[in-house]
């Protein structure tokens, strides 16, 4: 088989044989005298996943050269495999294998279609919004495979909800609630919770913090046939306009797309973050891990809207240099810049305290210049104190023209 018609088969292997196998082919081409090149080795082991690695394969690309080896790709695979998994664990889909057993969650899932969700499962044989609770036999109850405790199952397990966090959307401890005004911009945008996205994406660049651009890649929508330019990444703190009031929460690793038409929430880093979502009445509540209440989202022609507005206390533009503010406003006087920054006269400033004057702007020194007369005659009334003393004054010359006796000469 040629080493580049290799493909991942999740229904007969798993990732961990996959690169098992995509290494003994490139020890065999070694055997016949090539040597395969590392980036090509690597770019084998991503180039035929599933659509369950799209995300990780989007963050691969982005990473530096000397980073990007088969042996660190082939590792984020497997930490991939063994977090998807315990996606299905969570599911109640039985799906029991690691990285490195055969086996596949796809077979798993055809073999039970309900799902269960905050201790009750969906019954298709019932109207929609009616649910049917688990019942277990008596002197019997739920298990937890993970703490190995009774009385909860794996799904449900605190514990494991604490180590699975991470700061994709950002961790319950990086959200707070808040209930007073922000003196920061009040006009309203929204944003549309996604449960299908993978990652989030926003549309305005002046909303980012920790802002880092990109070398130009596309993401993939959902309908698979059209893709969106991505230029940057960073973090976004947003208030969200709640019915028990303002609400402060940071989106973590939030993409750059200007040609999108919405900004969205992963409801997939949500989880991945211990929030619970729950549909009622058509609002989507989210909650903390402990049932907590959050936020909402009010359903909009079966689109889930949040909206509120940006914090931009701490936005990228807020750190710029006195210098350069005092250049973009046509070499306005520092003083001035001072009075605007205390009196909030322009959005995203903060007080300026550096201390700075307009002497150290050449472009107003020079401006400012004006040029000296020069008085009537003045050459001529300079004496000197004694003979060859030395005279400074400007010079002409050489004249083009010859003199009648065919010299040139400087004038004073």
């Amino acid at each position: 088989m040629n080493f580049f018609e290799l493909k991942f088969n999740p229904e007969e292997e798993t990732i961990g044989i996959f690169c098992k196998r995509v290494d003994e082919k490139k020890t065999q081409v070694k055997e016949a005298g090539f040597e395969i090149p590392e980036l090509l080795i690597a770019l084998q082991l991503i180039r035929r996943l599933p659509a369950e690695y799209d995300h990780l394969v989007q963050t691969l690309y982005r990473l530096k050269d000397e980073e990007f080896n088969h042996r660190e790709v082939e590792k984020q695979l497997v930490n991939e495999a063994g977090r998807i998994q315990l996606k299905q664990k969570d599911l109640n889909l039985d799906y029991t294998e690691n990285a490195y057993t055969v086996g596949s969650f796809r077979q798993q899932e055809t073999l039970k279609k309900s799902f269960e969700r905050n201790g009750a499962v969906l019954d298709p044989s019932r109207n929609p919004g009616q649910y049917r609770k688990i019942s277990y036999p008596k002197g019997m109850g739920p298990f937890c495979d993970f703490c190995s405790r009774k009385g909860h199952t794996a799904s449900k397990c605190y514990k494991k909800r604490n180590k699975e966090k991470k700061q994709a959307f950002a961790s319950e401890t990086s959200f707070c609630g808040v209930n007073q005004a922000f003196g920061v911009s009040k006009d309203w945008d929204q944003f549309l919770i996604d449960t299908a996205a993978t990652s989030h994406f926003c549309y305005e660049r002046d909303w980012f913090k920790n802002f880092k651009e990109l070398t130009t890649t596309k993401a993939l929508l959902a309908d698979k046939k059209f893709t969106c330019e991505v230029k940057g990444i960073g973090d976004i703190d947003f208030v969200v306009k709640d019915i028990k009031g303002n609400v402060k929460i940071t989106l973590k690793d939030v993409f750059y797309t200007p040609n999108m038409r919405r900004n969205l929430i992963s409801g997939a880093r949500m989880d991945i973050a211990g929030l619970k979502i729950t549909w009622s009445n058509n609002v989507m509540r989210i909650c903390h891990s402990n049932n907590e209440y959050f936020f909402s989202a009010s359903g909009q022609d079966m689109l889930y809207m949040v909206p509120g507005y940006p914090l931009l206390d701490s936005v990228m533009y807020t750190s710029v240099d006195l210098n350069l503010i005092h250049k973009r406003l046509c070499h306005v006087n520092i003083p001035i810049i001072k009075d605007m920054c205390k009196n909030k006269s322009v959005k995203g400033w903060r007080k300026v305290n550096i201390k700075i004057d307009n002497e150290s702007c050449i472009t107003c020194n020079i401006g400012k210049a004006t040029r000296t007369s020069l008085k009537k005659n003045y050459v001529y009334k300079r004496v000197t104190k004694s003979v060859l003393d030395k005279v400074h004054m400007d010079l002409w010359g050489p004249a083009p023209v010859n003199s009648l006796g065919g010299s040139k000469y400087f004038c004073p």
